[in-house]
């Protein structure tokens, strides 16, 4: 597995850039034209790492005709067996429902059972996606990160509550506040002429 394959493109001198893809096509031929058997190599990067054409692999025509999308693939469609697999960001309720796996998982591996409801996840989602540029800059790993933070926090000291962590100084929920009656969360209010208009 080659993950951040970002990095090369990121190399600014263009002998070195090309040398990389040169290696990496050279691997990708030998497992593809079955010269390697039973090897699996897996390429993780971005689509500016792909498809630039001055600098990505597109800027080498070999990998250009190699890992081009077919004309036979519509845009909802793709095949799952090609050179290239385009994901997709994990929306909402996907995200939702990785925190709530992540929980079950920890809350299993150390035996503390968690009193968290899906109000008390969706708040913390909602802190991490109104950040500025998170729609495109947020990944599902500082989203895991920053969760596992507070789950290990709540299970190293169980006197705290989701609230008081959320409240805390490590992570300070910008604009939530507490509910004096019960001690949970609430988001803030937006007065109705600002309800389309956030900065």
């Amino acid at each position: 597995i080659l993950d951040e394959a970002v990095h090369l493109y990121k190399i600014t001198h263009a002998q070195s850039r090309q040398n990389n893809y040169d290696k990496l096509l050279a691997i990708f031929n030998d497992t593809m034209q079955g010269r390697v058997g039973y090897l699996d190599v897996l390429i993780g990067g971005t689509l500016q790492f792909l498809e630039d054409s001055r600098r990505g692999l597109y800027s080498d025509p070999a990998w250009q005709r190699r890992t081009a999308t077919s004309r036979m693939v519509k845009s909802a469609l793709q095949g799952l067996t090609g050179p290239v697999i385009r994901l997709e960001p994990l929306n909402q309720d996907e995200l939702l429902r990785l925190l709530e796996q992540i929980t079950t998982v920890h809350s299993d591996h150390y035996n503390t059972p968690y009193s968290l409801q899906k109000p008390d996840l969706q708040i913390f989602l909602t802190e991490m996606t109104r950040r500025l540029g998170s729609d495109i800059l947020l990944t599902p790993g500082e989203v895991v990160r920053d969760w596992l933070a507070v789950l290990n926090v709540l299970h190293q000291n169980p006197q705290l509550s989701f609230s008081s962590v959320m409240l805390g100084e490590q992570f300070q929920v910008k604009g939530f506040h507490q509910n004096n009656q019960d001690g949970s969360l609430q988001p803030p209010k937006i007065p109705n002429e600002y309800a389309e208009f956030t900065l």
